[in-house]
């Protein structure tokens, strides 16, 4: 079972993306800052992809990443930065430099997340549930 880790300081947004990858049949780890991410990463085991925030209080998701790069090396996952936020500066040259680097759009629909991930793995992926449920509906649940 591939391990998706996802950091974001929104507790909405954790938990949305926890049911949603969970259901897509993922195991999932979901950390509130940067620091509780990289308290819980063994190296030796990272997660087979990462789903960042960029604005996050004390490290952010720019920091996250290049401190998680100089510690993986050549095995650092897919990464992927996602915000509400427009992209400019510092984001914008680091996607347009860095191979490899993604990036959503907050917010995203639930299709562009699946298709994000099997175009990342394509055939590594065991099964594909086709799991037809709205994100307003996942949004409801949590108010």
């Amino acid at each position: 079972m591939l391990r998706i880790a996802v950091i974001d300081d929104d507790s909405l947004v954790l938990s949305m993306m926890r049911r949603s990858l969970r259901l897509f049949g993922f195991e999932v780890d979901c950390h509130s800052s940067a620091a509780a991410f990289f308290w819980h990463l063994d190296p030796a085991r990272p997660p087979d992809m990462i789903f960042s925030d960029v604005v996050m209080p004390q490290m952010n998701g720019l920091e996250l990443y290049r401190r998680l790069k100089d510690t993986l090396g050549d095995r650092l996952p897919p990464f992927v930065f996602f915000t509400a936020h427009d992209v400019t500066g510092e984001l914008e040259t680091l996607l347009a430099t860095e191979h490899g680097l993604l990036f959503l759009q907050k917010p995203f629909q639930l299709a562009q997340l699946r298709q994000l991930i099997r175009d990342q793995f394509g055939e590594r992926l065991r099964y594909a549930p086709q799991h037809t449920f709205s994100q307003k509906a996942l949004v409801l649940e949590y108010e």
